[in-house]
């Protein structure tokens, strides 16, 4: 139902959105605007309405589970960081570091 009759090139939230957007806007002058000439082609239009939304709401629901998943993935990758002990020449600089900063409080 996009403009143009144009697909959806990529499959965003914002493309959905805007998918969604359109068909509303659509509907809607159909009910302020238009006139039912035909029952059956409008029954079969209210159902294609219906499926692009259920399809919308499938494409969304994996767009956030595909979001879970790459949260889930950095989480990981931060653990595993953290859990890794540092390199000996941080350890010394940070030590280093460290013995500046006693011996100025100390004076």
């Amino acid at each position: 139902m996009s403009k143009n009759n144009e697909y959806i090139k990529e499959i965003t939230r914002e493309n959905i959105l805007e998918e969604l957007k359109t068909s509303y806007n659509t509907l809607k002058n159909k009910l302020i605007n238009g006139r039912i000439k035909d029952n059956e082609k409008e029954k079969i239009r209210i159902q294609q309405y219906k499926v692009l939304n259920q399809i919308a709401k499938t494409m969304n629901d994996i767009l956030k589970q595909k979001e879970l998943d790459e949260m889930q993935e950095e989480i990981k990758e931060i653990k595993e960081a953290i859990q890794k002990p540092l390199p000996n020449y941080l350890i010394e600089r940070e030590q280093k570091e460290l013995d500046e900063m006693m011996k100025y409080f100390e004076n």
